[in-house]
């Protein structure tokens, strides 16, 4: 039995901790683009400076799970407006946090 980067327990036999895992869609209709997602990355199923690095930084970087929700407006053929919020909490670590991360991007293409 080991135990895993926060603590936790780890049965190798198991694999939960070691589990990662993101399914969702996207859309596009004319300028506009939407997107949903939702993930899942335990505790010792990657190193956390490889991941995402906005999806659960205010709670860990590993043992999380959430939705991302993307929306998108494409003002010109070059240039385009992009709205982002993170919604997560802990999977296995008993914390009684639901931070949200919002992120608005302007993104122009040369």
């Amino acid at each position: 039995m080991n135990q895993t980067s926060d603590g936790a327990s780890l049965d190798p036999e198991e694999g939960k901790n070691r589990l990662g895992w993101i399914v969702g869609c996207n859309a596009t209709i004319d300028k506009f683009t939407a997107g949903v997602s939702y993930a899942q990355v335990g505790s010792e199923s990657c190193v956390y400076s490889l991941k995402d690095a906005t999806f659960g930084s205010e709670l860990n970087q590993t043992d999380i799970k959430g939705i991302r929700a993307d929306l998108g407006y494409k003002i010109t053929k070059n240039f385009g407006v992009n709205a982002s919020g993170f919604f997560y909490d802990a999977l296995e670590r008993d914390i009684d946090q639901n931070p949200s991360t919002y992120q608005f991007d302007l993104n122009y293409k040369f």
